[in-house]
């Protein structure tokens, strides 16, 4: 979040502070609900120097203002001893939705980041530069879920993440302004961030400060639902933030022109002059090594990207960037922080190394099923999953993140079979025997598919332009349909005598 280093001038300013409530039910929910307070501080224009006091005690706090883009804020807390604690100050909200984005109808662009300030009895509010009118103080109450007894193990935890159910979110929240979750065509690049609020947390802590983004984000700033796709605290705990799938590319709202085929994720905390911990960075790149291998993303190759636009990149812009970045790199804003970003490049190639080193899926305790169909699928990275009646096999390769299987085929009696990849290279497993081939086409991903002859010994793939090459004990075989430089051919079926078949073109044509 970008944070501006700013001197604070007081001076004492008697009003009356009006205070709106507005609690936010859940129909039928368990736990108590969260409240949003509108304390309206002045309507009248304010300059450098005003404040106001709101005795208040509350999980999170922002400002909302009309006029001057440029007004700059801070906030002071009371504890309960009646010392009140150097001013911090508030920068104004960065993480912006999208132009056109349904995060955009109802987004304010006159707001601070928010503070957290949970265990204060009173907030000051003091304006440090610039002009106001309208000033309001937004505060945010997330209070923890109370939960039947009975549901304790209700929550089955995506591994390594902690989901809305856990932390509590008010699912009733993310209808106040949108109808549901947009879906982008996949994930490219990582936009990592930090929310600039105070480092003075437990680990008890961070659901509720999660709560309180979240209701910031809805209620006060506005957007479909909580700002960032996920988030990571300095003790490595990774909570799941907008809704829609933690596996799934949803779009999210925290880095305007840069939100599409990216992923948000922000550290709780400010990192400008702190270092992050080493949990979570461990926790940052456990994330980004999950999710850029379930994407297909490469973390050493760059993006080219055309961004949607901002202040900063006019609309149309094309940019190569990196697959991790900090939101300093797509925007006018000092975040995640001198310290995190300092730690980005590392980051990129250890979330690298950690792809290369997954390991290996397995089944060892896998008892197929009598009579069932023998069923195996194979992931874009090699690896293998029996279904019904199949025996559990190992992968002879495996290529993690990096999504170059193109076909499996198994032999008769489901003993074993072969996997092709995109360059043509056919790899057994179980106990079928390695086998030469006739094609190979090094660092050119097109091949399609494979196909077995009847006894098993042989067999023929397929390449994008309609060619059909034999390999093992397979004879070449002359083909009816060839679309040179034009990838097009997808599917190769032998018929029984092995001697014959037809292949499958993209338009749906069936060539013998």
């Amino acid at each position: 979040m970008m944070r501006r280093l700013l001197s604070c001038v007081a001076a004492a300013v008697g009003l009356a502070l009006a205070a709106v409530v507005v609690p936010v039910v859940s129909s039928g929910a368990p736990s108590p609900a969260t409240t949003l307070r509108r304390i309206a501080l002045s309507s009248r224009s304010v300059t450098t120097g005003w404040h106001a006091d709101a005795t208040v005690a509350t999980d999170l706090v922002g400002v909302k203002w009309s006029g001057d883009p440029n007004a700059q804020f801070a906030v002071s807390t009371r504890d309960a001893s009646g010392h009140w604690n150097a001013p911090t100050p508030l920068g104004t909200v960065d993480a912006l939705p999208d132009p056109g984005s349904p995060d955009a109808v109802h987004a304010t662009r006159l707001a601070t980041e928010p503070a957290w300030v949970r265990g204060s009895t009173a907030v000051r509010v003091t304006l440090v530069g610039g002009q106001a009118t309208n000033v309001e103080m937004q505060t945010i109450n997330a209070p923890a879920p109370k939960y039947p007894a009975n549901s304790a193990g209700a929550f089955v935890q995506w591994p390594n993440v902690i989901p809305r159910a856990a932390w509590g979110a008010d699912e009733s929240l993310r209808f106040r302004n949108c109808s549901g979750p947009t879906y982008m065509s996949g994930v490219r690049f990582a936009v990592i961030h930090h929310t600039a609020t105070s480092n003075n947390y437990s680990p008890a802590d961070s659901p509720a400060i999660v709560r309180s983004i979240y209701a910031y984000s809805v209620l006060s700033l506005g957007y479909c639902d909580m700002m960032y796709n996920f988030l990571v605290d300095k003790y490595g705990q990774i909570f799941e933030g907008r809704y829609g799938g933690a596996d799934k590319p949803v779009m999210g709202a925290h880095a305007i022109g840069f939100n599409t085929d990216s992923v948000g994720v922000a550290a709780i905390g400010d990192y400008s002059s702190t270092a992050p911990s080493a949990a979570m960075v461990d926790a940052i790149e456990r994330f980004l090594a999950w999710k850029f291998a379930a994407s297909g993303v490469d973390p050493r190759a760059p993006v080219n990207y055309v961004t949607t636009g901002n202040t900063k990149f006019a609309a149309g812009t094309q940019l190569t960037i990196p697959t991790i970045v900090g939101h300093r790199d797509t925007w006018f804003t000092e975040c995640p922080g001198d310290q995190l970003y300092a730690l980005l490049p590392s980051i990129r190639e250890n979330v690298a190394e950690r792809i290369e080193q997954q390991p290996m899926d397995t089944f060892p305790a896998w008892q197929p099923q009598a009579n069932a169909p023998k069923l195996l699928a194979v992931s874009a990275y090699g690896g293998l999953y029996p279904a019904g009646g199949s025996a559990a096999f190992t992968p002879s390769a495996w290529w993690p993140g990096w999504p170059i299987v193109r076909a499996v085929k198994t032999l008769p009696g489901n003993t074993g079979g072969y996997v092709l990849d995109g360059f043509g290279a056919v790899h057994p497993f179980g106990f079928a025997p390695a086998l030469p081939v006739s094609a190979y086409w090094r660092g050119f991903d097109i091949a399609r598919d494979i196909a077995l002859l009847p006894s098993g010994n042989g067999g023929y793939v397929l390449d994008g332009f309609g060619g059909v090459h034999p390999f093992g004990a397979a004879p070449p075989v002359a083909v009816s349909g060839y679309w040179q430089g034009w990838d097009i051919a997808r599917r190769l079926v032998l018929l029984p005598s092995g001697n014959a078949g037809y292949v499958l073109d993209g338009w749906g044509g069936i060539h013998p």
